[in-house]
């Protein structure tokens, strides 16, 4: 069963193998811009003052993700090296219409969870464009790919008919919105 979270809830969990031992903890997500896939994890040391290594978890070694940790076979699974190309941040990015729309600034990757992860949508602070009530922050779905330039990441236009004002209904939202687009083409 897929469900959403935010990608910051993940950051902090324990990296735990099967064995039960737990050599690290997720510092932050590689978030595929180009792509809108999760990549994998960068990783720390546990505890408050845990620092970064050098290792990262690619999302396909991940084995299961729980409310409590992050589940791997055994700690052979960390990568080395990760090149700058492998994924990045776009939190503070700007979201775009293909009209040219500014819909807001991203302050959250939503993800899906399941076999195969995906970023689904965005959780932005809105411009009036997109503004939703009083709402201080929306969720906006993306399609199954998304053009990303350096500072802005572009939407289909009709992405903001299907904005939601909480997580618990955006799963629907997505599911409409995507196989909208597809009907199209």
């Amino acid at each position: 069963m897929k469900k959403l979270l935010r990608a910051s809830t993940l950051i902090g969990r324990p990296v735990v193998t099967l064995a039960g031992e737990s050599p690290l903890e997720i510092r932050d997500v590689i978030f595929d811009r180009s792509a809108g896939g999760l990549v994998g994890f960068t990783l720390r040391r546990h505890g408050f003052l845990g620092g970064p290594v050098d290792e990262w978890l690619p999302w396909p070694e991940v084995h299961g993700l729980g409310p409590d940790a992050v589940m791997i076979t055994n700690t052979g699974v960390f990568a080395e090296e990760r090149s700058d190309d492998e994924g990045g941040d776009v939190l503070g990015s700007r979201v775009v219409t293909e009209d040219g729309t500014h819909l807001g600034d991203i302050v959250e990757v939503i993800i899906s969870t399941g076999a195969d992860a995906e970023a689904v949508g965005f959780e932005i602070e809105p411009t009036e464009a997109c503004r939703a009530g009083d709402a201080t922050a929306v969720f906006l779905p993306l399609p199954d790919a998304i053009a990303v330039s350096d500072e802005n990441v572009i939407v289909p236009d009709s992405a903001r008919e299907y904005v939601a004002d909480d997580l618990s209904g955006f799963g629907g939202a997505v599911a409409d919105f995507r196989s909208r687009l597809r009907e199209k083409h």
